[in-house]
Parts: C-alpha cells; sequence; structure tokens
C-alpha cells in the first residue's frame, strides 16, 4: 500500500466529512450524520477507515458531483 496515497485519500475523505462541496448533501450521502460530529472525531473516523471504505466514499462523491453538475449546469453525456 503507497503510504502517500493513502494519506491522500485520507485527506480528501476528511474534507468530505467537514462539507459536501456542493453546500447542501443529499439524502443518500454516506458522510452525511458524520458531518455533525467534532472535528475532531472526524479526523479519527477518517483515519481508522480501511483504503476500501475510503475508497467508496471517494467514488460515491465524484458520481454524485457528476450526476449534480450534470443537473446544475444541463451538460449532456454525448
Amino acid at each position: 500500500m503507497d503510504t502517500t496515497l493513502l494519506a491522500e485519500k485520507i485527506s480528501i475523505v476528511f474534507g468530505l466529512l467537514i462539507q459536501c462541496p456542493l453546500d447542501d448533501s443529499l439524502d443518500n450521502c454516506p458522510a452525511i450524520e458524520l458531518r455533525e460530529l467534532s472535528t475532531e472525531e472526524k479526523f479519527k473516523i477518517a483515519n481508522n477507515m480501511s483504503e476500501e471504505q475510503l475508497d467508496n466514499i471517494i467514488i460515491h462523491h465524484k458520481q454524485c458531483l457528476r450526476e449534480r453538475e450534470k443537473k446544475l449546469f444541463k451538460i449532456d453525456d454525448d
């Protein structure tokens, strides 16, 4: 496991636990309840996630962002 890549994933997920990139998270967001925790708790949770858990959250957020951008900016998938 590449520790630099893992640290980057932890950093990305920690940021997503702080706030949704589009301000208002959707009801199916895997981080929605975790955003209510203290910053210290969020940091501990992100640091204790497996790489698979980190990947799942990152993938979910990339897909969510892509779908929401399509709707907001009326982008076609041609």
